[in-house]
């Protein structure tokens, strides 16, 4: 009945913890994280996931970690877990598209990546 009021939305229910690092996890499920590091003064997580487990983390125009970043209340920071030397792009307020096309603005966060040549 739920979903069909939401007119097939689908929904995800993350179960609250006050430990910051398993509820950013939860947050950014099912993408699997490799490790976290937690800045609680300045509310900034850097979240280290495997090159396969990136675009889970960020979801369909940085929809999943802007909504990650919101409701934990941090600025998360994504990274590629390699072996690799890559250089690090940091792209800030990255402009999103919302569905109905106009533009957003991801201030909320800033998605730190590697480029992959």
């Amino acid at each position: 009945m739920v979903v069909r009021e939401l007119r097939n939305e689908n929904i995800d229910v993350i179960n609250f913890t006050s430990n910051p690092s398993l509820y950013i996890s939860r947050a950014l499920s099912p993408a699997k994280i490799s490790s976290i590091n937690i800045d609680e003064e300045t509310k900034r997580a850097e979240v280290y996931l495997k090159p396969d487990q990136v675009s889970l983390a960020i979801g369909k125009g940085g929809f999943n970690i802007k909504l990650a970043g919101t409701l934990t209340g941090y600025e998360i920071d994504v990274y590629r877990d390699t072996d690799q030397d890559t250089e690090d792009v940091d792209i800030q307020n990255l402009p999103m598209k919302s569905n109905n096309g106009s533009l957003m603005s991801s201030r909320l966060l800033v998605l730190t990546l590697q480029k992959v040549f």
